[in-house]
């Protein structure tokens, strides 16, 4: 496995305000594979609004990013932080494939509910709304 990219490689590259952006893509020298470096992570929150006899709700994200890379094959998807309007309900393991699913209950109450995903490793965020509106 190479890591030769270095950028700026030197302190005094950085003194001079030198910048460059760098995608990486980890592969074994037998190129048996590649782990991708995604750039924007996907929430979807399942159902958007009531549903008569449903008590719950489903979070499914994607693309978030692998923790761990052995062998250019991802080992370990990183940690998810979980909010719910701001404040942090939880976390989760994204899966090796960057993605993960979680049942929670429905929220109470009338409103916009913001639920927010943030990737621990990646930083990558991802968002999307329940909404409980009188009728």
């Amino acid at each position: 496995m190479s890591n030769k990219a270095v950028c700026p490689s030197t302190a005094a590259q950085v003194a001079a305000g030198q910048t460059c952006s760098v995608m990486v893509i980890a592969a074994d020298q037998l190129s048996k594979g590649v782990q991708p470096v995604f750039l924007k992570a996907l929430l979807t929150v399942t159902p958007k609004v009531p549903t008569p006899g449903v008590t719950t709700v489903t979070l499914a994200g994607k693309y978030f990013a692998c923790a761990t890379v052995v062998n250019a094959a991802c080992t370990q998807g990183e940690l998810v932080h979980l909010y719910l309007n701001n404040v942090l309900i939880g976390g989760v393991n994204a899966n090796t494939d960057g993605t993960f699913q979680l049942t929670l209950p429905m929220p109470s109450g009338f409103g916009k509910f913001t639920y927010k995903a943030v990737g621990v490793t990646s930083g990558l965020i991802a968002t999307s709304v329940f909404s409980n509106m009188p009728s």
